[in-house]
């Protein structure tokens, strides 16, 4: 389990499109801490396919969401 948080101030990356969410183009985001992520799974408190706000490409997330990796 990778846990990214992006109101801390660690290195920032960018997770593009593989799979990962249809809706977005890529994600930047600041790790926490991170092992792998290929072929990752993201899982939010808000459905990022369905939610207007979120389904543009290149959109990132709100400073205060906290995405789950799973890989």
């Amino acid at each position: 389990m990778i846990i990214f948080q992006t109101k801390q101030r660690y290195a920032k990356h960018t997770l593009r499109q593989s799979g990962i969410n249809k809706g977005l183009r890529e994600l930047t985001l600041e790790i926490v801490s991170i092992e792998h992520y290929k072929k990752a799974k993201i899982s939010t408190g808000i459905d990022l396919e369905k939610s207007q706000n979120y389904n543009k490409p290149g959109r990132t997330l709100h400073e205060s969401s906290f995405v789950e990796i799973v890989a």
